[in-house]
């Protein structure tokens, strides 16, 4: 094709286009996906790029060939409003091709809502309590809230309130459930790191003097003298006080772990779970050899979207499930990974390239031409990302914009306060919003705070955000 970006007038996807009421046909990218045989594919999909679309376009196209069945097709994103989306788009488009309403349709869920499916329906199987209740963060953290305030433990060494402190331990538990690890291989694990963290650490003369670091160490072995933990403290006593102050945070990841304990025993004996434990139980149950072959034998089509930010679990139970040269289509972009706190990794991209393709190599394909931004805009998210393009383990090209794509403006203000600099983001949007044009604007910040005192101000000003 020697147009780089635009499909040649008689390509069959143009017509398929026109009947399926899209306003433009797919880019030359966009079709490579679209068409691409029922085997395993890694599509990296930089922002912007359509890939919504596009995977809503692939299975219509396969369905309107005679190569899957709507309801053969399983698609698995995120958010429920991602969710929502894919799944509108694929029965809208389904729809058309069909000239009538889907009966089966594709059956389209978030990750974890799919995990917690397998666990209702197969869970007996591995001794699971299939009625346990589904618990929302808030339960949780109050179930936590109560474990720390009967706990036994000393825990004056993380120096955090009752909220604080549960806070910090369900977050560690629902980490380790996302990576497989029970309590006490962690803990093992755990103190062997620690040690061998403290040994490159030792200083070769201890300090002259106490430091805060040493002091609160020293305030602790008190209580703790006797305890594995005891010479790990030793060795922290002996350190600097940016050097004492990392044992201590390894300390108190430690001390965590009985709460953790606890809080594990006490979910099974309420009969409550997370979609954390969901997950970890769908691993267990993907290893029963019928239930994996069923479930290849159900969906012949897998899409997998915003593959970098799954976890550990969610890895490994897709894996099991649909590895080994199942027609799985993974949409992702390293350069988009936002959930590493919870174990999720841009390598997991590489992994799927990896590891999914059984005898033969995945194939990977991209999506870089960009409908979002204007030019200049496009420039300085390239420029950003290039020391990403330089250190990961997947090709990733920079974005493109169409020839039609407008210049835009790129400014940089330095304000003197945090206020100033709301003042300067909120005259910006006075000066350009124009809401009579259906225009929308959007701010990014790094923190929800952020984001709330840019909101309010906007508010102040009268205008209307969310």
């Amino acid at each position: 094709m020697s147009d780089p970006l635009n499909l040649p007038a008689g390509h069959r996807l143009v017509q398929l286009s026109k009947d399926l009421g899209k306003p433009f046909p797919p880019t030359v990218q966009q079709a490579r996906v679209i068409e691409y045989p029922l085997a395993p594919l890694l599509v990296v999909a930089g922002a912007g790029s359509g890939k919504t679309t596009t995977m809503a376009m692939r299975v219509a196209s396969l369905v309107a060939e005679n190569q899957v069945q709507p309801e053969e097709v399983l698609g698995l994103t995120f958010t429920r409003k991602a969710t929502a989306n894919l799944d509108h788009d694929i029965r809208t488009l389904l729809s058309r091709v069909k000239s009538t309403d889907v009966v089966l349709p594709p059956t389209i869920r978030t990750y974890d809502a799919f995990a917690s499916e397998l666990a209702k329906e197969y869970g007996m199987r591995i001794g699971a309590n299939t009625d346990a209740h589904l618990i929302t963060a808030g339960q949780a953290q109050q179930l936590m809230q109560q474990i720390v305030r009967s706990a036994p433990g000393d825990y004056s060494l993380l120096d955090l309130n009752i909220q604080s402190l549960a806070a910090h331990a369900r977050t560690l538990a629902v980490e380790m459930r996302n990576n497989l690890l029970d309590v006490d291989e962690t803990r093992t694990e755990l103190l062997r790191y620690s040690m061998e963290v403290a040994t490159q650490l030792a200083p070769e003369k201890p300090p002259r003097s106490a430091n805060a670091a040493t002091r609160k160490l020293a305030a602790f072995a008190k209580t703790n003298s006797t305890s594995q933990l005891a010479p790990l403290i030793d060795m922290g006593m002996t350190m600097t006080a940016e050097a004492g102050n990392v044992i201590i945070s390894l300390i108190s990841r430690y001390l965590l772990l009985d709460l953790i304990e606890e809080y594990q025993q006490r979910k099974v004996e309420l009969g409550v779970s997370e979609f954390a434990d969901h997950t970890a139980l769908a691993v267990d149950i993907a290893q029963l050899p019928d239930v994996h072959q069923a479930l290849r034998n159900r969906y012949r089509l897998v899409l997998l979207d915003e593959f970098q930010d799954t976890s550990v679990a969610q890895l490994h139970l897709l894996r099991s499930l649909f590895g080994n040269g199942h027609a799985v289509t993974a949409v992702g972009d390293p350069h988009q990974a936002i959930y590493g706190w919870r174990g999720a990794s841009a390598q997991a991209l590489a992994d799927f390239r990896d590891t999914f393709g059984g005898s033969e190599p995945v194939t990977q394909l991209e999506l870089t031409y960009t409908f979002r931004n204007a030019k200049s805009i496009l420039d300085l998210a390239n420029h950003t990302a290039q020391p990403l393009r330089e250190m990961g383990t997947i090709d990733v090209h920079p974005l493109a914009v169409p020839p039609s794509a407008q210049d835009g403006q790129t400014r940089i203000a330095i304000a003197p306060s945090e206020r100033e600099e709301f003042e300067t983001v909120a005259h910006a949007i006075t000066t350009l919003w124009q809401p009579h044009r259906g225009e929308t604007i959007a701010v990014l910040c790094r923190t929800n705070q952020t984001l709330r005192k840019v909101a309010q101000l906007l508010h102040d000003r009268e205008i209307p955000c969310k």
